[in-house]
């Protein structure tokens, strides 16, 4: 039986559901998760302490955040690009800054994710790629209507078919798991409770 949990999140209207606290994680598979992503960065600490408290979903979400944190060909600056613009859609504080430790080996900075988040159509600093691929990755979710053949012929000008689907299932994971962390106001310092 798991010990009750020590930490309670008081931001957000899931306020009321609490994440297990490390010592109490026996699993051995969330162990291990829990250790990549304190050496990654990804998906964080939090999110795992939370989903550990069902460990037979968990260890089927487990390869997945793998396999679109870490897995495919799209570079890890694109990804937190992505990310940040995603987590700033839907106010979510936890996945708005820099995460992970391969895109932040990169280059990539507060003030770059800042710009990901508003204003990235002009930014110089993001290549005519990210640029597009932050316009997919928004439309996706605003106006899907506006992804068409047009856009999908402008997409393939910079990305390959198997990197639009990469593009597309790493968003679509992403959003969700950017609106659970804004509705409980996770913040990434909870990382480390």
């Amino acid at each position: 039986m798991l010990a009750a949990p020590t930490h309670r999140h008081g931001r957000g209207v899931m306020a009321d559901l609490d994440v297990l606290d490390r010592v109490d994680i026996v699993d051995a598979e969330l162990i291990g998760a829990l250790d990549r992503s304190d050496r990654t960065g990804l998906p964080g600490s939090w999110l795992l302490r939370l989903f550990a408290r069902r460990p037979d979903s968990a260890r089927l979400m487990i390869p997945m955040l793998d396999a679109v944190n870490r897995g495919g060909s799209l570079s890890a600056r694109l990804k937190e690009l992505v990310r940040s613009l995603l987590a700033g859609m839907v106010g979510d504080s936890y996945y708005a800054g820099p995460r992970c430790r391969v895109a932040i080996d990169e280059g990539v900075t507060d003030e770059l994710l800042s710009a990901a988040r508003s204003g990235y159509e002009d930014d110089p600093r993001l290549s005519d790629r990210e640029r597009l691929a932050l316009r997919y990755s928004e439309q996706i979710f605003l106006d899907s209507k506006k992804v068409d053949d047009d856009f999908y012929v402008e997409l393939k000008t910079h990305f390959t078919e198997a990197e639009i689907m990469e593009l597309g299932t790493f968003a679509s994971i992403t959003y969700g798991l950017c609106v659970i962390t804004a509705a409980a106001g996770a913040l990434p310092e909870d990382d480390d409770l």
